[in-house]
C-alpha cells in the first residue's frame, strides 16, 4: 500500500507540475505574440494617439526625464532643440511648456528621479538596460532578504512579470522592492526602511507597509523610512521645486479618479486587478464599485493590522499574505503591479506542504492568466484569487516546518 501511495503522490506531482509548465509556456507564447504583433504594426513610432509599443509606458517616463533635463538646461541657458528622431518617434511636443508632471500625472516627483536615469540613454537601449536592472536590483534585494533563487526567479519571471514587460511598466522593480521590504522588516529594519523609502516612486504599491511601520517594534524602520523619503524629496527640489509636490498632491487624486471612472473597456480593462475593476467588469456603476471597494479595503486593512500586530510570524507567509491583501486594499491597480504577489505565491509554493503546492502554483499563474480569463469572459477575477491566496497563506503562518531549499538566509 505504501508503494502505491508513493506512486500516486509522484503521479500527482508530475501532473500538476506538467500542467503548470504548460500554462506558463502558453502565457509566454501569448505574450510573445502580443509583443511581436505590436512591433510589426508600426515599428517606427513608439507612441502616438493610436499606437503603443511595449516601450510606450516606459517611453512616457523616459520622455519626462528628457523634458525635465530640457527645462533644467533651458533655465541655465544651454538648452538645444529636441532631435527630429525624438519628436517623430514619440509624437509629443517636447519643446512645449507643459509641466513635466502632466505626463506622469499619477506619480510623485520621486518618480522623476528615476525618469532622469532612464533618459541617460537612448530610448531603445534604455528600455532593455533598465529591464535588466529591474531584475538585477529586485533579485539582489530578495536574495539579501533571505529568499532562495528558485523563488526569486519564478517570481520575477512569472506571468505577471511578462505583462509588466509587454506593457513597459516598472512592476518588476516595485514588486521586488515591496517583497524585500516585507521580508527584511524584522531582521534588518534599517534596510527595510530604506527600501520602503524607495517605494515612494509608486506609493500605492507600498501602502501595505504602513501596517508594519506603525507597530511599536518597528520604530527603527519607521525612522529610517522617513529619513530616506526626506532625502529623496529634497533631491527632487532642485529640478521640480515645491510646485511639483503641490501639483501631485492636488491633481493626482483627481486624475486617478477620472481614470478609474472611465467607461469600462476603454482603458486596460483586462489588466485590472482590484475589487473596483472586478465590480465594474460585472456591470456595477462607479458608485456601487466604489462602495464594494471601500468594503474590500476595510476588510483588508483589518486583516493587515491583525497580521502585523502579532510579532514573530514567519517571514515568507507574512510577506505573501500581505501582498495578497494589498490586491484587495488598493482601488487602483493592474496585473503588472502583481510581481510582488507572484514572488509571494512562488515562495509559498516552494515552502508549503505537497497538498497545497498546486494551489500556490495556480495563484502564481493566475496573476497573469487573469488577463486571459478576462479576455474570454469579459470579467475580472483577480480579487477572488487574492482572497484565496490570503486565506490559505494565513494558514501557513502556523505551519510547523519550512523546507530549507525555499528560504535560505545564507
Amino acid at each position: 500500500m505504501k508503494k502505491y501511495g508513493s506512486l500516486a503522490k509522484q503521479l500527482f506531482l508530475s501532473l500538476w507540475v506538467s500542467g503548470a509548465v504548460l500554462l506558463y509556456v502558453l502565457f509566454a507564447a501569448i505574450s510573445w505574440m502580443n509583443y511581436t504583433g505590436r512591433l510589426a504594426s508600426n515599428p517606427s513610432r513608439i507612441w502616438d494617439q493610436h499606437h503603443l509599443l511595449p516601450e510606450a509606458f516606459f517611453a512616457m517616463f523616459w520622455f519626462s526625464g528628457n523634458a525635465a533635463l530640457h527645462h533644467a538646461a533651458a533655465a541655465l541657458g544651454i538648452a538645444g532643440p529636441p532631435s527630429p528622431w525624438l519628436t517623430h518617434t514619440l509624437h509629443m511636443p517636447i519643446s512645449s511648456q507643459t509641466p513635466f508632471f502632466h505626463l506622469t500625472w499619477l506619480y510623485p516627483p520621486t518618480m522623476g528621479l528615476l525618469a532622469l536615469s532612464y533618459a541617460a540613454l537612448p530610448l531603445p537601449i534604455s528600455f532593455w538596460v533598465w529591464r535588466a536592472l529591474y531584475f538585477a536590483i529586485s533579485a539582489t534585494l530578495l536574495r539579501r532578504a533571505g529568499l532562495a533563487w528558485p523563488a526569486i526567479i519564478l517570481g520575477l519571471a512569472g506571468p505577471a512579470a511578462m505583462i509588466d514587460l509587454v506593457e513597459g511598466e516598472n512592476g518588476t522593480l516595485t514588486g521586488g522592492l515591496i517583497a524585500s521590504a516585507l521580508l527584511l522588516a524584522d531582521k534588518a529594519p534599517k534596510a527595510a526602511g530604506l527600501v520602503t523609502a524607495m517605494l515612494s516612486i509608486k506609493p500605492q504599491i507600498g501602502i501595505s507597509m504602513i501596517f508594519a511601520l506603525v507597530q511599536p517594534r518597528a520604530r527603527v524602520m519607521l525612522i529610517t523610512a522617513a529619513a530616506g523619503f526626506g532625502a529623496l524629496a529634497l533631491a527632487t527640489l532642485p529640478l521640480f521645486g515645491l510646485h511639483g509636490w503641490i501639483w501631485f498632491l492636488s491633481h493626482s487624486p483627481q486624475n486617478s479618479s477620472s481614470l478609474v471612472a472611465s467607461p469600462f473597456g476603454r482603458i486596460f480593462p483586462e489588466a485590472g486587478s482590484t475589487t473596483f475593476y472586478m465590480a465594474r467588469s460585472f456591470g456595477a456603476g462607479v458608485r456601487m464599485a466604489s462602495a464594494l471597494q471601500a468594503i474590500s479595503s476595510l476588510c483588508a486593512s483589518l486583516a493587515l493590522w491583525q497580521l502585523w500586530r502579532v510579532p514573530g510570524r514567519p517571514e515568507i507567509p507574512r510577506m505573501a499574505v500581505t501582498l495578497a491583501l494589498t490586491v484587495l486594499l488598493v482601488p487602483y491597480g493592474y496585473l503588472y503591479d502583481l510581481v510582488g504577489f507572484s514572488v509571494g505565491m512562488a515562495a509559498l509554493c516552494l515552502t508549503a506542504s505537497p497538498s497545497r503546492q498546486p494551489l500556490y502554483a495556480m495563484l502564481w499563474l493566475f496573476a497573469g492568466h487573469s488577463a486571459t480569463v478576462a479576455g474570454l469572459t469579459q470579467h475580472i477575477f483577480m480579487p477572488v484569487a487574492a482572497v484565496l491566496g490570503a486565506i490559505i497563506g494565513w494558514q501557513e503562518l502556523t505551519a510547523p516546518h519550512t523546507p530549507p531549499h525555499a528560504h535560505n538566509p545564507a
